[in-house]
């Protein structure tokens, strides 16, 4: 979400249009910390994301949240938090539908 970071997304966008390459949506990483009483802290700001899929008529996937364990999970493939499992399962399937690998009954 960092300006920087939106100059590269928008460059990979105009790319994969030249090339008529379907972009199936975005994903914002490290978008939030969670705290413990379920506010969202957005680190490098809110909304920048949500505007360029709007602006570029993208749809808007998931917000992945900073989760300092998450590398390790990642690595292992034993998700610690189950909250941290379900952001990805939520994902994939939102991805998989896109995709229809999955009926949408399925969801």
């Amino acid at each position: 979400p960092q300006k920087i970071a939106a100059v590269d997304v928008i460059k990979n966008i105009n790319m994969l249009k030249t090339l008529s390459i379907p972009i199936i949506g975005i994903v914002e990483n490290m978008s939030y910390v969670q705290c413990t009483d379920g506010q969202k802290i957005y680190l490098w700001g809110k909304d920048l994301v949500n505007e360029i899929a709007k602006k570029y008529e993208i749809e808007f996937l998931s917000e992945i949240p900073f989760i300092p364990q998450l590398t390790q999970e990642m690595e292992t493939g034993n998700f610690l938090i189950n909250e941290n499992k379900k952001i990805f399962i939520d994902l994939a399937k939102k991805i998989s539908n896109k995709l229809n690998l999955i009926p949408s009954s399925s969801s």
